[in-house]
């Protein structure tokens, strides 16, 4: 079944009808308003585990969008709605096919359905997506994730369509709801799901899935990307009904609904600006009480005589230092789990406000909210791989990995960054596959990290070009920029944490300058070098380098 989605925040297009809005009166006949007296009770079929269109409250009533839509037709038309649900869809639908149910709620439109059933009108739209983990690389097509296990929902044909047409012999696993299919994907139980993006973000909320990764938007094939109300073939003057009944519900009655069930939190998102901040001045604090103890070894190697006054105070400076390093830690945790969801609902708030048609005049603004939402996103990420290198937490899984594809992809996501600031990616990769055994998130980050720092220092109009080669025995990648270049003092400490050059971003980016520390950390543990070529006004190149194959591991003791 095909499910879609209402309007987020007044411009998703989620139950967003093209009808026009509609008088008191919506114009039904006489011989309708014969039939509404002589019918006036329509049974309704939903599926409960596809929230928030139909869910099951505690005391056993149906809500919802669906619900919520059917209650504004039942005060324009004197219909009465009876909300029912058995243990499937597959099940609703055998019992619609019966003749014990009038009408289905949020369908897709399948041309096989047309032989049991009639459709009315859109009255929303919502886009399909693939949930993955958020350290997980997602295919820009459905068809990249061939090889991987998919989750789809028993009973909905439309999502087991698409991937079928997507790839040969897909790895479908079905799960019987869409939160469990979620859950799967949090747990690694499976590498992707398929839903729609309304009930990604309800699930995602309610089970607290802040591991999940709202990603590509696919393009339906053969399926209408609409919702439809499916009436029985034998009730045709119940579809004209509808009809006019969908027609006359109003944009601010439909915004009403949407932002019952659905809404981007921003009181979350104050609390996070609260949190960084006071995450910052602990951080502050660390370094000031840092400091204090080498002024006191100092002091200690000049004045012999007051050693032991020396001693007492390096011990209380000592304790003082590990319990705001705790207190960092501990902050650091919040980060991840409090901060990054919140940043992640705005980003994919951001996105599916873009899909809805904005006036002109607020694109503008949805990508100022989006860039900054992620630059956040990334300051944290940055703050948290450094804590978690210098802890020795960081954990990579190695396994073989398509070198040109990950470039490419990388490439790819910084298009539009590059596009903004007028410049131009010349990518060049092998005629023959590179594959090699290593952590392909941490490869994507380092190639990330070398592309984000070109994009960042590079004038407008400028090329960037990266070139990937590859031998028996290694993979090369080089990325050159425009920029300003640097002399040879900067570039020693370009690779140490917080370490900084004299030129500065072209377009006011900011930088914490742990990018390139992380990044030579992470080529490190890989098994790898990455080293910078520059000269003043010559530009900058990075070269990184992997082995193709691991090196053996020593025998432990």
């Amino acid at each position: 079944m095909k499910r879609k989605l209402p309007p987020l925040l007044l411009a998703l297009g989620l139950l967003a009808s093209r009808m026009p809005a509609a008088d008191a009166d919506i114009g039904l006949t006489a011989e309708e308003k014969a039939w509404i007296a002589a019918h006036p009770l329509v049974r309704v079929g939903h599926d409960v585990t596809y929230p928030p269109y139909a869910l099951r409250n505690p005391d056993g009533t149906i809500v919802g969008f669906d619900p919520d839509v059917l209650e504004l037709i039942a005060r324009r038309t004197g219909l009465r709605f009876h909300h029912e649900t058995r243990e499937s869809w597959t099940q609703v639908v055998e019992e619609f096919k019966a003749g014990r149910l009038d009408l289905l709620m949020s369908l897709g439109s399948l041309k096989e359905r047309e032989t049991f059933l009639t459709y009315t009108h859109p009255y929303g739209y919502s886009p399909d997506v693939i949930i993955t983990r958020d350290n997980t690389l997602v295919g820009f097509e459905l068809g990249n994730l061939r090889g991987r296990r998919i989750a789809v929902v028993e009973g909905y044909t439309a999502m087991r369509l698409m991937v079928e047409a997507a790839m040969p012999d897909p790895q479908i696993v079905e799960y019987p709801s869409s939160e469990a299919a979620l859950v799967a994907v949090s747990k690694g139980e499976v590498f992707a799901a398929l839903s729609d993006a309304a009930n990604a973000i309800y699930v995602i909320k309610a089970r607290g899935l802040s591991n999940l990764h709202l990603g590509v938007v696919l393009e339906s094939r053969g399926v209408a990307n609409e919702n439809y109300m499916g009436v029985r073939k034998d009730l045709p003057r119940l579809v004209g009904i509808l009809n006019k009944a969908l027609a006359g519900i109003t944009p601010a009655e439909r915004h009403a609904i949407s932002n019952r069930w659905v809404g981007v939190n921003l009181e979350e998102s104050r609390w996070a600006g609260r949190a960084v901040r006071v995450a910052a001045a602990v951080v502050a604090l660390a370094f000031l009480v840092g400091g204090g103890v080498l002024w006191h070894n100092r002091r200690l190697a000049r004045e012999l005589a007051e050693r032991r006054r020396v001693q007492a105070e390096l011990e209380e400076a000592h304790e003082r230092l590990t319990h705001a390093n705790e207190e960092k830690s501990e902050l650091m945790h919040m980060l991840a789990h409090d901060l990054r969801n919140p940043l992640t609902s705005v980003v994919m708030g951001a996105d599916l406000l873009r899909l809805g048609g904005l006036p002109r005049e607020h694109v503008e603004t949805v990508a100022r909210l989006r860039s900054h939402t992620q630059k956040m996103t990334r300051l944290i990420d940055d703050l948290m791989d450094a804590s978690a290198i210098e802890a020795g937490q960081r954990r990579y899984h190695f396994a073989p990995v398509d070198i040109v594809r990950t470039v490419r992809a990388a490439v790819e996501s910084f298009t539009e960054p590059a596009a903004l600031k007028q410049l131009r990616l010349e990518l060049v990769l092998p005629a023959t596959e590179v594959v090699a055994e290593t952590d392909e998130g941490a490869l994507r980050q380092v190639v990330d990290n070398l592309l984000s720092n070109a994009v960042k220092y590079s004038p407008a109009g400028r090329s960037i070009e990266i070139v990937l080669t590859a031998d028996q025995a290694a993979m090369r990648l080089t990325v050159t920029d425009g920029g300003p270049g640097m002399c040879p003092e900067e570039v020693e400490r370009l690779f140490r944490k917080f370490g900084r050059g004299s030129a500065r971003p072209t377009a006011g980016e900011k930088s914490s300058g742990l990018g390139l520390w992380i990044a030579k950390r992470v080529v490190d543990a890989l098994g790898g070098c990455v080293d910078c070529e520059s000269a003043l006004g010559r530009g900058t190149t990075f070269r990184f380098e992997l082995p193709l194959r691991r090196a053996p591991q020593p025998a432990q003791a």
